[in-house]
């Protein structure tokens, strides 16, 4: 999950949040996971 002002500052904060993740991994020798889409919608009483 994300939030920011404006779904292009979402989507620079995933894109960099994403690459630090994957620079980590590959700088551990660690397996880097195979790319994956999920979305979900959830209905929650306001």
């Amino acid at each position: 999950m994300a939030a920011a002002a404006s779904q292009a500052d979402v989507e620079r904060d995933m894109r960099e949040a994403i690459t630090l993740h994957v620079d980590g991994l590959r700088e551990t020798g660690l397996p880097i996971p195979v790319r994956s889409t999920s979305a979900a919608y959830v209905e929650v009483a306001a």
